[in-house]
């Protein structure tokens, strides 16, 4: 997947679980699924500045 410009993908394709949610490759990129329209979900992605620590939220 390194390299590869992706756009207009839903997360749930690259999520091995399947999940609409936030998900993150293990390496350096995060995809938040933005089919709020669809899913009835509003992902949002969560950085804490005192742990340094990127957390996926899911609303809906």
């Amino acid at each position: 997947m390194r390299g590869q410009q992706i756009s207009g993908v839903g997360a749930h394709l690259l999520d091995p679980g399947g999940s609409n949610g936030v998900f993150y490759d293990g390496e350096s990129h995060y995809y938040i699924d933005g089919a709020v329209e669809m899913t009835g979900q509003l992902n949002v992605l969560r950085y804490d500045v005192a742990t340094r620590v990127h957390e996926g939220v899911t609303v809906g």
